[in-house]
């Protein structure tokens, strides 16, 4: 078979009885269309280009992702999903070969009666040079972006480029016209319902958040606390480097709910797109303002984000329950918070016992009494959390929620690599999530990779920079990363910044009691360790030893310095009453 094919810039290809047409993005069998989703076409396009040659996962990796952190399974997806295309041939022709990549095993023919006359006047042609590869140089190659599409110039990736004089990624060009600021929607409501004004920001964000072609970035003040008269649009853009900014209101009186939301340009200040809506009821109101901002951006919701399962809960007052537990565990600061945000959403259940929602979050409420040493009993916790967690993703299983709390409950449990793989989609499902960002960072910290979780960090602060929770969070997990590297002044610095971003922190607020020590600030380190005795008397080495937070070897020695610090700081080593604190706080 031959290793290339003779061509001369072909838009249309044929391999066996599939055509795939490179201009017009479209993929077909004996005339019938098939379709994939973008990166999984640019993948194809990609193998197509290079019959017969070995395709390493690094290279493919480099030109299809271009500066974005993934896993190999975000390929393996792709290839997947390639294979599927092809139907029954998709085994046979994209071969994987152990240890080297794949190869695409076709004889791929350009269709020599198609040329550019045949292309619609509205696509516009663009080339790039082609990245070099280490199996040698290869030809340049020209593809075609619809102009009126901004979905079309994502399948392409790799297949092409721009001239050197004007060479942009078409990855980031793309990234940039379907960038969005979500800010937290303002209450209204007499009395304040807070609890509904985020319920509905987080919504939207999942929705539109779970396309891996879009970036969406949650920016400024959270719903309880006082809103600006106005956001500056393009203050907004300029310091989150987003094209568009979503805002909006929400006000409920008695079972009424009426919500605003607008979409505006952040270049221009030109408004796209404004709309009110009037529930007289909560039920379904959260669900139809999400798919309504969502449609806004031309964007078509895939099969999970739209199946009738996953809109939550069936009635207005189990919608309410659930949003004011979810807002309690987001605000988590207390043992007897959590219990209360368990009653709210154990209600929930009753009232709607197939609500995702209300069951994701109780699992987590169980996690969270494992991951803060509230629980009595560690096992049963996590073992109620698993329970919880397996029953929603039955359902639905790219829950966000429901995979965070099972991928977490694996994790505290140490059962390191059942976690990684919940996170691992969790990540596929949604990338523009800081959570998620921040669990995999988690994992990675609580299995000693230190250096390999800060990308992730990097990543969530990116994507929630003006969210103090997920700042502090953040930070949290990458000063402790660093003050077990010994880099104590560089985990100093990051986690007075997590404690100034949230102050809630109680596992942040500890690792600067130790990395305060550990700097030789023995003033500041003593008053931080008073302060933290006066709030939790029975704080002690011994039982912080005892609470753990992982079995990895290289992790409970590295963990040590953290307890050096500790106990420089003036924190006693006898055993606890009662049980400790979690170390560090887990997101």
């Amino acid at each position: 078979m031959r290793a290339d094919f003779d061509r001369s810039d072909p838009d249309v290809l044929s391999f066996e009885d599939f055509r795939l047409d490179i201009g017009r993005a479209e993929l077909s069998r004996a005339g019938l269309p098939i379709v994939l989703r973008p990166k999984s076409l640019a993948l194809l396009v990609y193998f197509v280009r290079r019959p017969g040659r070995v395709l390493s996962k690094s290279e493919l990796l480099a030109d299809l992702w271009p500066g974005v952190v993934v896993t190999d399974d975000s390929l393996s997806q792709c290839v997947g999903e390639v294979r599927a295309a092809l139907r029954e041939r998709g085994p046979v022709l994209v071969k994987t070969l152990p240890r080297l990549g794949y190869r695409f095993d076709a004889q791929v023919e350009a269709i020599p009666d198609v040329g550019r006359d045949s292309i619609p006047a509205d696509v516009k042609a663009a080339s790039i040079p082609e990245p070099a590869s280490r199996w040698g140089h290869l030809p340049r190659q020209r593809i075609f972006v619809l102009g009126s599409a901004v979905l079309v110039a994502g399948l392409l990736v790799g297949a092409g480029a721009y001239r050197h004089s004007n060479a942009v990624h078409i990855d980031a060009a793309m990234l940039g016209k379907r960038s969005m600021a979500v800010i937290p929607f303002v209450d209204l409501s007499v009395p304040p319902a807070p609890h509904l004004a985020e319920g509905i920001t987080q919504e939207i964000v999942t929705d539109i958040g779970r396309l891996p072609d879009a970036l969406v970035i949650v920016g400024g003040p959270r719903a309880d606390r006082p809103a600006s008269p106005a956001v500056d649009v393009r203050l907004v853009g300029r310091e989150l480097d987003v094209r568009h900014v979503l805002t909006g209101s929400v006000r409920r009186e008695g079972d009424r709910i009426t919500a605003h939301v607008q979409m505006t340009r952040t270049d221009t200040g030109a408004v796209l797109w404004s709309e009110r809506f009037e529930y007289a009821r909560v039920d379904g109101a959260i669900r139809d303002i999400a798919q309504h901002v969502a449609g806004s951006l031309e964007i078509k919701l895939g099969q999970a984000a739209n199946d009738s399962a996953r809109d939550g809960v069936g009635s207005g007052e189990a919608m309410d329950l659930w949003m004011r537990g979810d807002y309690l565990m987001r605000h988590l600061s207390t043992h007897a918070e959590l219990l209360e945000a368990r009653r709210h959403l154990e209600a929930a259940l009753i009232l709607d016992p197939q609500s995702l929602h209300a069951m994701s979050a109780l699992a987590g409420t169980y996690v969270n009494e494992v991951i803060f040493r509230w629980s009595p009993d560690r096992r049963a916790a996590l073992a109620k959390a698993r329970s919880l967690a397996e029953r929603a993703l039955a359902i639905d299983p790219d829950h966000a929620v429901a995979l965070s709390a099972l991928g977490n409950a694996d994790l505290f449990d140490s059962n390191f690599d059942a976690a990684r793989a919940l996170f691992d989609k969790a990540l596929r499902v949604n990338p523009n999530s800081p959570s998620a960002n921040r669990n995999m960072a988690a994992l990675l910290y609580y299995t000693a990779q230190f250096e390999e979780l800060k990308p992730y960090i990097a990543t969530a602060l990116r994507l929630g920079p003006s969210d103090g929770r997920n700042v502090g969070r953040a930070r949290s997990i990458l000063g402790f990363a660093l003050m077990v590297q010994g880099r104590h002044e560089e985990a100093y610095a990051e986690l007075r910044r997590s404690v100034v971003a949230e102050p809630s922190l109680t596992g942040a607020r500890y690792g600067l009691v130790a990395a305060a020590a550990l700097t030789g600030r023995k003033e500041e380190a003593h008053r931080l360790a008073a302060e933290a005795l006066r709030s939790r008397p029975d704080l002690t080495i011994a039982g912080m030893k005892r609470a753990g937070g992982s079995r990895d070897p290289a992790f409970s020695a590295a963990h040590q310095i953290y307890m050096k610090g500790l106990s420089m700081a003036g924190i006693p080593d006898g055993d606890p009453q009662v049980s400790a604190l979690p170390v560090p706080q887990k997101p």
